[in-house]
């Protein structure tokens, strides 16, 4: 049963500016904001004496695993993770076991997470083996289309421009977004496992993922658009070549976005070789004149959004020499911490920050009146504590995969309490346990 609640001594950042006053929420929408005494009365008040509140954090770009990968990642535990991460809405990736890639996956997918999620959830899809499967994919309202060019999903043919383009103009009679891992693997993965030695299969590993493949892959994608006339949105970038190269392309396709992650802003491969096969990711860290070029994209506006990647692994998994480990590393529950801390050292303004996290992930998946804090919005938000000082533990983590790259990074924020479509899932460090309100996002 919905019921009514009132904020009030609150610092909102509304219409990128900040506004001290509260606002109520009825149904789950927004319906008013303003002062006291001029909001009118709800069933609950809550006074956050100050803290900032910001719109519902969004990240499209997350692997919540279940099925054949439960013991990674589940719904339940996923979600979880986003709530305690001030995240309202995630993004689930195709590149499941089994893979999402027609509409039956995806409706045993959406019957998965019914009743077991706190968060919203969208649903990514694999190219189906057939055109024919999109429009049911569509039918059954997944956000958009993840290519891995490097490691296929499906059996069609991403080598073919020629197949893929009668893929691509299907997808854009949809109006939807079309997302690549630009990535070309280079290499013999059989001979990298054979090095002894965890340095050299590190550096194999950088060899054989380098930035040039990461370039050309977003070229080709970008001309296939470009005919296609698809909305193209690029992954986890991580070059300033690469961010040079969309902005070129961006002067014949304006329906170009790119995203960045946290990690690839804040490490360097030399922490790869810190921290090994805990580190493995793909793509890979990058030099820090990589790093750098990244920042200045994230201010001046080039880059769209932030995302986390997050994908978590089994500490076996992890465990295992670098050559044998699996990439990715968890980062729902760290993103808001570490990006709002780099606007506290003011790295970042606070209204870039909202506008990657919240206002256009929402324009560019398509996910309707939420994004913004307005009358009239789906209530989802994020409250965040900015007077404090700890360090990150893995151990605390809510997700599964309890281990980070960013173990011991030190941050000034966390988030303080999650509402999602309303209601309060997460407060004071705690998973409201009763609160599974996330819904399936079209």
């Amino acid at each position: 049963m919905q019921t009514s609640l009132k904020i009030t001594n609150a610092k909102i950042f509304t219409r990128h500016a900040f506004f001290s006053g509260g606002l109520v929420i009825e149904d789950g929408v927004i319906t008013k904001i303003g002062k006291e005494p001029k909001l009118p009365q709800a069933d609950t008040t809550l006074n956050l004496n100050g803290q900032l509140v910001i719109p519902g954090i969004i990240d499209a770009h997350v692997h919540l695993r279940d099925f054949q990968l439960a013991y990674k990642e589940t719904f339940l535990t996923g979600t979880k993770a986003a709530a305690m991460g001030g995240v309202t809405t995630v993004l689930d990736m195709p590149n499941t076991k089994p893979p999402t890639i027609n509409a039956i996956r995806l409706q045993e997918k959406k019957q998965q997470a019914k009743d077991n999620i706190f968060t919203n959830v969208g649903f990514f899809s694999g190219l189906p083996e057939s055109i024919d499967d999109i429009e049911n994919l569509v039918r059954e309202k997944t956000v958009g289309f993840k290519i891995y060019p490097h490691m296929p999903i499906s059996s069609v043919d991403l080598n073919d421009d020629n197949v893929l383009l009668e893929f691509l103009k299907v997808v854009s009679s949809y109006n939807l977004p079309i997302c690549i891992h630009p990535d070309t693997f280079k290499g013999d993965q059989k001979q990298i496992s054979l090095l002894i030695d965890e340095k050299e299969q590190i550096s194999d590993f950088l060899r054989t993922h380098d930035t040039q493949s990461e370039i050309e892959s977003i070229k080709r994608f970008c001309k296939l658009s470009l005919v296609s006339k698809n909305k193209l949105h690029i992954c986890h970038i991580t070059t300033k070549q690469s961010l040079e190269t969309i902005k070129e392309e961006r002067g014949l396709n304006p329906h170009i976005t790119c995203e960045v992650l946290p990690h690839h802003l804040l490490l360097s491969e030399d922490d790869i070789f810190k921290w090994k096969s805990w580190g493995k990711m793909l793509p890979p860290l990058r030099s820090q004149t990589e790093v750098d070029g990244l920042w200045e994209g994230l201010k001046n506006g080039e880059i769209d959004i932030l995302a986390s990647d997050h994908a978590p692994h089994s500490l076996v998994e992890k465990s295992k020499s670098f050559s044998e480990a699996p990439s990715g590393i968890p980062g729902v529950e760290t993103l808001v911490p570490i990006m709002m801390t780099e606007v506290l050292n003011d790295r970042l303004s606070l209204d870039r920050f909202v506008m990657l996290t919240s206002e256009r992930p929402a324009q560019i998946f398509n996910l309707g009146n939420t994004g913004k804090i307005e009358e009239g919005y789906i209530a989802n938000l994020t409250i965040i504590n900015t007077k404090i000082r700890k360090k990150i533990n893995p151990d605390d983590f809510y997700s599964k995969a309890k281990f980070s790259p960013f173990k011991g990074h030190e941050i000034r924020a966390i988030p303080s309490m999650t509402i999602v479509n309303g209601q309060i899932v997460m407060q004071d460090k705690q998973i409201q346990e009763s609160a599974k309100v996330g819904k399936i996002v079209p």
